[in-house]
């Protein structure tokens, strides 16, 4: 069995794929294998695969139909057989050290989840930039490490969650992955790595922290507003159905820390920009989603005054503006 299970999923990628799977192939660290995910791709991509399939082994190829990039790693998931799992995106690529480097930390550690940095890249330009959130994620994995109360240390986690989201860029124990059926939600392509790494990391024991960029992020140029809104709309709906999935799985009841994250998270992420349309197609979710979160906090009064706040602000302006939301996200 490899010690670590490398998930690439693969769509529409041909231009940068080998320069992905070269990164892995040349890893120091050797005890791999590499399950690359075709998700229905219509360029040369499952060529190229099979090319590298031919040339090594530790390759392995699953293809099926598009199902978007949350299927086509949940689909890896069900087949890995290495004690750690890391993500790696097929049009980015990492440094040669990066699968030897989170190992080491994760054994020596005993660490659940292993974080690392990451550069930007921009490949029009062949330049690298570093990645965002330097400093702040420093001071938040030293604020962990240090602290002993565990309140204390799921306000960091949870912080560090939110400024590093992406599912890359990390090594994960596979136990707690599959021990506790965690998986990315399919028909929501906003956040499903956000989410994701909710889940992982609160049921982690020990998260720990390379302050190394190891991973490399091409960085693509996309303006398109549509497209931009539609990703704040799968964004909302990503969040109402993890706040879903962590009342079912109780982990809301006795945690007013995350009760918190919730609702003020919910709240962030209606200041973004919406065009009026789409706020009022939008005003019958939102009130629900406020209505369902004033249902399952019943037993904080303080939370329910809050979100019985919001209602009566949604009910005054009738949704015809979120702008009040981005003044309200710190309340």
């Amino acid at each position: 069995m490899p010690k670590i299970s490398v998930i690439v999923p693969v769509y529409n990628v041909e231009k940068y794929l080998s320069q992905c799977l070269d990164s892995i192939l040349n890893q120091t660290f050797k005890d791999f294998e590499c399950i690359c995910v075709n998700d229905g791709s219509t360029d040369n991509s499952l060529s190229v695969l099979q090319e590298y399939v031919n040339k090594d082994n530790r390759i392995k190829i699953i293809n099926q139909e598009n199902r978007g990039l949350p299927g086509a790693r949940n689909s890896a998931l069900k087949i890995i057989n290495g004690k750690y799992i890391t993500f790696i995106d097929s049009d980015d690529f990492v440094s040669s050290d990066y699968l030897e480097k989170l190992t080491n930390i994760a054994e020596k550690e005993n660490s659940d989840i292993v974080y690392c940095r990451h550069k930007m890249y921009y490949s029009l330009d062949n330049k690298y930039e570093k990645g965002p959130n330097r400093e702040k994620l420093n001071t938040l994995f030293y604020e962990y490490s240090k602290s002993r109360q565990t309140d204390k240390q799921l306000e960091c986690i949870l912080d560090i969650v939110e400024n590093s989201r992406s599912a890359c860029m990390k090594l994960y124990k596979t136990d707690v992955i599959k021990d506790n059926t965690i998986l990315f939600f399919e028909d929501i392509y906003a956040e499903e790595d956000f989410a994701f790494n909710i889940l992982a990391n609160l049921y982690s024991n020990k998260i720990s922290f390379l302050d190394e960029e190891l991973y490399y992020y091409r960085k693509q140029v996309d303006s398109l507003t549509a497209k931009k809104e539609k990703l704040r709309i799968n964004a909302l709906r990503s969040f109402i159905t993890l706040t879903n999935f962590l009342y079912k799985r109780n982990l809301l009841e006795n945690s007013p820390i995350l009760q918190n994250f919730i609702i003020n998270g919910f709240v962030y992420r209606l200041g973004k920009k919406f065009s009026k349309s789409k706020q009022k197609e939008m005003y019958p979710y939102i009130l629900e989603h406020f209505l369902y979160l004033k249902s399952i906090l019943k037993s904080s009064f303080f939370r329910v005054g809050k979100i019985n706040f919001y209602i009566l602000i949604i009910k005054i302006f009738n949704i015809k503006s979120f702008v009040i939301f981005r003044m309200l996200k710190n309340f």
